[in-house]
């Protein structure tokens, strides 16, 4: 049986594998000795994508084991964090973050800046220090004990918080500023402290996040229990936050890899396959055992696919070759068609690798001031990247390939790499369009304009369902696959601003269903 629970095999006897999502590299001649003892012992001990219920042939060949260990978060892990739940509001208001004005956060709407942020200092530590209790209870010898996302910790204006920060919090520049102290790690470690005494085999991982900055200015040495999950995009990570700092217990990764948040929009390939191998060096260089990503593996599965093939192919070899893994995925993946798919994807990763390696997730443009700026909307990093010139030759050589491909499972791929690569080539078109009318603001002009925009819509309105479910459906000769992630339409359709991401300003919302008066 599968981990799914469904049968491994057909009634005839074949193995019932989507032979759509997996290849077999053909080899010549196959010698199992005699007496086989073969161990692996995988780079990771939890890998990043695992799904332990279903560890099918595409995991395992990636290098996504089931996993040894885990550190909880996404990958099936025990994981306690601070009460943000309501019910606690009632007879616990001492566990929320007191405002400058005496009210608990608790108290306020929830649209007020405070939200509901927690006091660190207090009762609330209490609270996570027997939930822990209660999964070490249960067996579980590696927890995480989760922040908060922004700044939810540092936001409380008790006495002891005050204490704790050197300062008081009245307004998001001091919630910042006591973040980037570092202060808040102290809260945590009274937490771990006392887990230490009772349950001195019990691991503790805190993610490097926001609030809980590393460097060895702020911390020099962790706890013997405490496991950092240290945030990273590269290498030059690693050199900022582990340079002169002691993990006696070790260290995590939390990767800014695949995540779906760059600032050109999620359904856009987001890293080139270069990228991601030296990703997999720095964990190997920096011996890191246990790793979880900062968003999802990427909905991009179709152009995104030789990257994400690397990645999981270089944890066999860091050392390895990437452009030979990346010549064995186009080979194996295309067959008869590889000569055109591997010039697409050269292609492809040319113009994407600035923004991979500058302007994506983590890296040094991502962060970069003013990088929110009134103009700087995410369509020209579209633009940038996927400009006329590109788009017509990477369309010919795509074409060249789905005329010439033979193989059924080598023609579903291309499907999906279609449906991609339609959606960002049109989306770009109606970009530049909308330049050519902003400059000259003509009738010919916003016709063309709108009928770009129509067309857009119109092919990825195409792909949902008929159920009223309003999600994309899956392909029909791919039915295991569903573009972009399967997720509902209108946010294929970028129907609004996102994190990090501007697209209130374009035009790609607007069409004929709506008012044409909405463009002028």
């Amino acid at each position: 049986m599968r981990g799914d629970g469904s049968p491994t095999f057909n009634k005839d006897g074949s193995l019932k594998i989507d032979t759509r999502s997996i290849a077999f590299i053909p080899v010549k001649k196959i010698a199992v000795p005699e007496k086989l003892n073969l161990e692996k012992t995988p780079m990771l001990r939890a890998s990043p994508d695992c799904n332990s219920g279903n560890d099918t042939f595409y995991y395992i060949s990636m290098n996504f084991f089931p996993s040894l260990s885990h550190n909880g978060g996404g990958m099936a892990g025990t994981k306690v964090g601070w009460p943000l739940a309501t019910e606690y509001a009632t007879n616990h208001p001492e566990y929320f973050a007191l405002t400058q004005d005496g009210k608990r956060a608790c108290d306020l709407q929830p649209h007020d800046a405070y939200g509901m942020a927690v006091c660190p200092s207090g009762g609330a530590q209490d609270l996570v220090y027997a939930e822990a209790e209660k999964v070490i209870a249960d067996g579980a010898k590696t927890i995480t004990i989760g922040g908060i996302d922004g700044y939810g910790l540092c936001q409380c204006n008790c006495e002891d918080c005050n204490k704790l920060f050197g300062m008081k919090a009245e307004n998001w520049d001091q919630f910042y500023a006591r973040g980037r102290s570092g202060k808040l790690w102290q809260a945590f470690f009274k937490i771990t402290e006392r887990l230490r005494k009772k349950y001195p085999d019990v691991k503790i991982v805190i993610l490097n996040y926001q609030d809980t900055p590393i460097s060895a200015d702020i911390i020099k040495k962790f706890p013997v229990n405490v496991i950092p999950e240290i945030q990273f995009a590269s290498q030059a990570d690693f050199d900022i936050r582990c340079k002169g700092v002691e993990f006696p217990a070790g260290i995590c990764g939390f990767e800014d890899t695949f995540t779906g948040f760059g600032q050109a929009g999620p359904y856009l390939p987001e890293r080139t396959p270069e990228y991601i191998a030296g990703v997999v060096q720095a964990m190997a260089r920096n011996h890191v055992k246990w790793s979880s990503r900062d968003g999802s593996m990427g909905y991009v599965r179709g152009m995104q696919a030789p990257a994400y093939y690397v990645y999981g192919r270089m944890m066999d070899d860091p050392a390895a070759d990437w452009k030979a893994i990346y010549k064995e995925f186009c080979a194996a993946a295309f067959g008869n068609v590889e000569p055109q798919m591997t010039q697409f994807f050269d292609l492809l990763h040319m113009q994407i690798a600035v923004y991979s390696d500058f302007f994506g997730v983590g890296m040094p443009g991502w962060g970069r001031k003013y990088s929110m700026g009134t103009y700087h909307d995410s369509k020209w990093h579209v633009m940038s990247m996927y400009t006329p010139e590109y788009c017509a030759d990477a369309d010919a050589l795509l074409a060249s390939a789905e005329k010439a491909a033979k193989d059924a499972d080598v023609k579903a791929r291309l499907h999906l790499i279609r449906i991609e690569f339609d959606y960002i080539r049109k989306m770009s078109k109606i970009f530049f369009l909308q330049n050519a009318w902003t400059l000259n603001p003509s009738q010919a002009n916003l016709d063309t304009l709108v009928d770009a925009i129509d067309e857009w819509h119109s092919d990825i309105e195409t792909l949902a369902e008929n159920t009223g479910k309003h999600i994309f459906k899956p392909l029909s000769d791919w039915p295991e696959m569903r573009p972009f992630g399967g997720h509902p339409v209108g946010c294929a359709l970028l129907q609004g601003n996102g994190y990090r991401q501007q697209w209130a300003n374009t035009c790609e919302r607007f069409h004929r269903k709506t008012q044409q008066g909405d463009l002028e």
